[in-house]
């Protein structure tokens, strides 16, 4: 490799390590709730965490209160979510956005989660790695 190529090389580098200043390498950046990949990272970890509960009925997300990526091999997604009980029973897989959520007050609950799921696009594999629910 000739000496101004090299240099080319190292200018693209610097230029995209700038560009990307907001967030350090393997760290955590803020994405948008919307984000497409994030909204399925999230469904997965819906889905895993009400087939590992023994609540009667299933959770679905009341609110977003944040979404974080990090890249390593693969990305690694952190949701802080809201999350409400519906009347849909747990153990069946459902669409959650058809099960209405709980009004009686004795059945109502609502449990603030944090979840991080790795997500390995060129796979398509999905890993729930963490839940922490209150």
């Amino acid at each position: 490799m000739e000496l101004p190529t090299v240099m080319k090389l190292c200018a693209l580098f610097i230029v995209v390590v700038s560009v990307s200043a907001d967030s350090l390498l393997g760290g955590w950046s803020s994405l948008d709730p919307q984000d497409k990949s994030a909204q399925k990272a999230l469904q997965y970890a819906i889905l895993k965490y009400n087939q590992a509960s023994n609540d009667m009925y299933t959770m679905k997300v009341q609110k977003v209160n944040g979404v974080e990526r990090q890249v390593v091999s693969g990305l690694n997604y952190r949701f802080n979510v809201d999350l409400v009980r519906t009347t849909c029973r747990n153990g069946k897989e459902l669409d959650l956005d058809r099960c209405p959520v709980h009004e009686d007050a004795n059945l109502s609950k609502v449990s603030s989660c944090n979840f991080v799921v790795n997500v390995v696009p060129w796979t398509g594999a999905y890993t729930f790695q963490k839940d922490d629910c209150h």
